[in-house]
C-alpha cells in the first residue's frame, strides 16, 4: 500500500494533533506520563489495524461514513449515523484521509480510556500505590478488544468517551456538572436511547436512592417526566419501534431476537433464559465459538472479563450503594444491559456494543476492590 505526499502529510498533521490532545488530557486528568504514552501507542496501532482492516475489506460502516460524506450538508445534520457523517464531513475539510480521520476518531477512544483511568484513580485513593490494583486495571484498560472497537470511525469511539467523562463526572457531579451535562448531549446525538437510559439512571439515583430535599426530589421528578415525555416518541422512531409505544415493545423485542439469525455472528437468544441473555451480551463468545481471528481475540478477552469478574464481584457491599457514582453506574449497568442483551441477536453486535456498559461495571468492581484495600491497610 503505497501512500502519496499528501496523503503523509495529512496523517502526520493527524498525529501531532493526537499527539496534543493526549498531552492536554494527560495534564488535566493528572495521568502519569508513561501509562498515557503507552496507552495511546497501544491504541494507535488498534487504530492503524482498524483502519486497514476497513480498506482491505472494503467493508464496515466507516466506508460508508467517510467515502458518502460528501452526498450530506449542515441541513442533514441530525442523530445517530448523521451526526458521525456529520463529524466526518468537518474533519475531512481539514484531512481529506480516511488514515488521517481514523486517527482522529481513535483519538476520541483514547481520551474516553483517559478519563475512565482518571476515575479508578482518584477512586482507588490510596489503594492506587498497590501493584495488584494497577494490574487489573490496565488489565482492563489493554484488552485488544475494548482498544479495537473505540479507535476508528464510527459512534463506539465517540459514545466509550462520552461515557467515561460520565463516570468521572459522577465522582464529583457539582464541580464538574458541565461535563456531565456535555457528555449527555454527546450520548443523545450518536445514541438517543442511551442517553434516556443515562437521564434516567441518573433520576433514579437522586429521586430515590438520595437523602436531598424533597423540594429538589419534586423538580427533578417533573423535569424528569418532561423530558421523558418530550423524548419519548422520538427514541421509540429512532430505535424502529413507531408510534405504536409501549404495545409494540414486546413486538419490537421478539422481531430483534430473531433478525440476522443467518449472519456468522448470529446466535438465537429467543428460546435463552433472561439470565442467560444477559451473561451472553457480556462475555461470549466463547474459545470454542470463534468464527474467525477476530472472534478469536475476542473470546480471549472475555476469559478475561469472566476472571476479572469472578474475582472481584465478593469485594462488594451493599453499603457502596450509598455513593453517587456507585449508584449511577450500577443502574445504568443494569438498566442497558436488560434493554440491550433482550434485543440483541448477534454476537458481532454485542462485542461493539457491549463497551457501552462493561465500564460501568468494572468501576463498580474495582471501587469495591479499592474499599477492601482500603481497610486492610487501615486495620
Amino acid at each position: 500500500m503505497l501512500f502519496d505526499f499528501l496523503e503523509i502529510l495529512q496523517i502526520s498533521v493527524a498525529l501531532l494533533f493526537s499527539i496534543g490532545l493526549a498531552s492536554l488530557f494527560t495534564y488535566v486528568l493528572k495521568v502519569e506520563k508513561v501509562y498515557s504514552i503507552l496507552l495511546f501507542l497501544w491504541h494507535l496501532f488498534f487504530s492503524l489495524a482498524f483502519c486497514l482492516l476497513i480498506i482491505s475489506t472494503n467493508h464496515g460502516d466507516a466506508i460508508t461514513y467517510f467515502y458518502n460524506t460528501r452526498e450530506y450538508v449542515f441541513d442533514h445534520l441530525g442523530v445517530g449515523t448523521y451526526f458521525v457523517v456529520f463529524i466526518t464531513q468537518v474533519l475531512r475539510w481539514f484531512l481529506d484521509s480516511f488514515w488521517a480521520v481514523s486517527i482522529l476518531f481513535g483519538s476520541f477512544g483514547y481520551i474516553g480510556s483517559l478519563f475512565l483511568y482518571s476515575s479508578f484513580k482518584e477512586s482507588a485513593g490510596c489503594a492506587f500505590i498497590l501493584n495488584r490494583y494497577k494490574i487489573f486495571l490496565f488489565l482492563f484498560l489493554f484488552l485488544p478488544s475494548l482498544n479495537f472497537w473505540t479507535s476508528g470511525i464510527g459512534k463506539d469511539s465517540i459514545i466509550y468517551m462520552a461515557l467515561c467523562i460520565i463516570i468521572w463526572a459522577s465522582l464529583n457531579p457539582i464541580k464538574r456538572k458541565y461535563s456531565f451535562l456535555i457528555s449527555v448531549l454527546l450520548i443523545a446525538f450518536v445514541r438517543p436511547h442511551i442517553a434516556m437510559i443515562i437521564l434516567g439512571s441518573i433520576s433514579l439515583s437522586v429521586i430515590i436512592f438520595s437523602d436531598i430535599k424533597m423540594s429538589f426530589k419534586i423538580i427533578l421528578l417533573v423535569l424528569s417526566i418532561t423530558l421523558f415525555s418530550l423524548s419519548y416518541s422520538f427514541v421509540l422512531e429512532y430505535v424502529g419501534m413507531g408510534e405504536g409505544g409501549v404495545s409494540n415493545i414486546n413486538q419490537y423485542i421478539e422481531s430483534r431476537e430473531e433478525s440476522n439469525l443467518d449472519g456468522g455472528g448470529a446466535i438465537n437468544i429467543a428460546d435463552m433464559s433472561f439470565f442467560m441473555k444477559l451473561f451472553t451480551y457480556l462475555y461470549r463468545p466463547f474459545l470454542f465459538e470463534g468464527a474467525g481471528f477476530g472472534y478469536l481475540l475476542s473470546s480471549i478477552d472475555n476469559l478475561i472479563i469472566i476472571c476479572l469478574t469472578v474475582y472481584l464481584v465478593r469485594f462488594f457491599k451493599f453499603n457502596l450503594f450509598s455513593i453517587f457514582s456507585i449508584r449511577l453506574s450500577l443502574i445504568y449497568f443494569l438498566l442497558a444491559l436488560v434493554i440491550l442483551s433482550t434485543t440483541t441477536a448477534n454476537l458481532g453486535i454485542s462485542m461493539r456494543q457491549k463497551w457501552m456498559i462493561l465500564p460501568f461495571l468494572y468501576y463498580v468492581l474495582m471501587y469495591s476492590y479499592s474499599e477492601f484495600i482500603k481497610r486492610k491497610l487501615n486495620a
